[in-house]
């Protein structure tokens, strides 16, 4: 298990940290893909999210949660009389505006005056979102000087986007075990794609494949950026959680890129946790006024 100290957090040296929109026809439910795997409890708390109101999106719709807390935040207003067409595709321009947005309510600055960075979006409704993307390296053109912002943008693109964003948000480098999805071998993507899934911000279908060249619909942009604000956004519970780490039977601790948790105990022995376990081991360690039995938290 690889980990990296990041500096940017200012953490005591006896901790090291690491990784912590096409046709509208309805989609089948055997094409829909499965929610986000990773919770979004910290973006949007259970009973704290008011429904969205948004007339087209069933309660059966594994996305409508992640739908109605993006209207929750203010991230979509979807597009107009109570619509949001969870159907519908995402394109370039639109994909650039869903990212630029979460990223800000994640509290991160973009340059207040970003370079114009290709000529074919001017006029375009997202053309501040597309430059400010651009300006911090999330976006690059099809082709010189070009963004084509009512381009198709593909799963495999999305990954690449969403992976750089919390990797610019958290200033880290994510990493992965293992091959999530056989469909994307030899992907350019394969890499975002594989580390997404590791920290549950994105998810294939229910055939097991990612389908990495497929449409973005709307719904599942929700999730998947809801997924990677709640990636970014969870932070502090890790931090809070190494401020008491010293009142506690902990030596050190360390988190790897693919998001598992090591607590080595000052008796010299080890816990190891990973999500959804990983969650526990914060809310123990937090709640607590003095180190909880280890014992009791969940272990693999």
């Amino acid at each position: 298990m690889h980990t990296t100290r990041n500096p940017r957090f200012g953490i005591a040296s006896m901790i090291t940290l690491a990784a912590l929109v096409g046709p509208l026809a309805a989609v089948p439910a055997s094409a829909q893909t499965t929610a986000s795997s990773r919770s979004i409890a910290a973006t949007c708390p259970e009973g704290e999210v008011p429904p969205a109101g948004f007339t087209d999106v069933s309660a059966e719709n594994v996305h409508s949660k992640a739908i109605d807390c993006l209207r929750h935040r203010g991230l979509t207003a979807g597009v107009g009389r109570n619509l949001y067409l969870p159907a519908g595709t995402v394109d370039r321009g639109q994909m650039a505006a869903f990212v630029a947005r979460l990223l800000r309510d994640a509290g991160v600055k973009f340059p207040a005056e970003p370079v114009d960075a290709f000529a074919d979006d001017e006029g375009s409704v997202h053309e501040a979102d597309i430059n400010a993307l651009a300006a911090v390296g999330l976006v690059r053109g099809t082709d010189t000087n070009a963004y084509h912002p009512h381009g198709e943008v593909t799963r495999g693109q999305l990954a690449t986007v969403l992976v750089g964003a919390v990797e610019h948000a958290l200033d880290l480098v994510l990493t992965t075990e293992g091959d999530h999805f056989e469909d994307d071998n030899g992907s350019v993507h394969e890499v975002s794609i594989n580390k997404a899934g590791a920290a549950g911000v994105v998810t294939g279908f229910d055939d097991g494949t990612y389908r990495v060249n497929g449409e973005v619909a709307r719904d599942q942009m929700a999730s998947f950026a809801l997924g990677a604000l709640d990636l970014v956004v969870s932070r502090p519970g890790w931090e809070r959680a190494v401020d008491l780490i010293e009142d506690c039977r902990v030596k050190s601790a360390s988190q790897s890129h693919s998001l598992v948790v090591t607590l080595i105990l000052k008796d010299g022995g080890t816990h190891t946790t990973t999500e959804p376990y990983r969650d526990a081991v914060f809310d123990e360690i937090t709640k607590a006024d003095h180190c909880p039995p280890l014992e009791s938290i969940a272990i693999e």
